[in-house]
């Protein structure tokens, strides 16, 4: 028997971190999601975590649905996850876009270097994403391959706003005060900091 969060079946586990597991889900309906899976009683899940959680939350709230993003389509606070064991977790989750190509970083560790128009292509969907974001007044903060997917057409799609913020800063000052980010990826203006 499969697990089931509210209208969701979840069946098989498409990834897993410290704070969270990512499951294959399909509504009633039959058609299938990524599900983001935060159980409460996990230490990992603190107060920290929550503020990041609804800090990615209400940004992906603001951008209106983009074919270069993967896309938010429900976020819930306080859930029951009803595995197929029997037992019942408390937990969070957010429902994303199922997007099934994998990583562009694993893509070109795989296929090479791309040809220059196909760099062009992306290149181009990359800024279409970068241009939604930075309107509704949102920066990414964390762009690197690994955050950003392929999809069954070949698409790029960014994922993965956890370290999303107001351009402005959340203070309002113009700046962006906090070292985020991934190392190897960081413009050196940042590590001058």
């Amino acid at each position: 028997m499969p697990s089931k969060i509210g209208p969701y079946t979840c069946t098989k586990t498409l990834g897993a971190g410290i704070t969270s597991k990512v499951k294959l889900a399909t509504d009633g309906e039959g058609k299938q999601f990524a599900i983001k899976i935060f159980e409460k009683d996990n230490s990992a899940v603190d107060d920290g975590l929550l503020k990041a959680l609804r800090a990615e939350v209400a940004c992906l709230k603001d951008i209106p649905h983009h074919n270069n993003i993967v896309n938010m389509m429900e976020f819930n606070e306080d859930a029951i996850w009803e595995k197929s064991s029997g037992e019942q977790k408390r937990i969070m989750y957010v429902v994303l876009e199922l997007i099934s190509g994998g990583e562009l970083f694993d893509f070109v560790a795989t296929s090479g270097a791309l040809p220059e128009n196909i760099c062009r292509y992306y290149f181009r969907q990359m800024l279409s994403a970068l241009h939604a974001l930075h309107s509704k007044g949102t920066t990414h903060r964390d762009l690197k391959p690994e955050n950003v997917l392929v999809d069954e057409h070949y698409n790029l799609r960014l994922a993965d706003f956890g370290f999303a913020a107001p351009i402005e800063g959340r203070d309002g000052s113009g700046q962006l005060r906090t070292k985020l980010g991934t190392e190897s990826y960081m413009a050196p203006e940042i590590h001058a900091k």
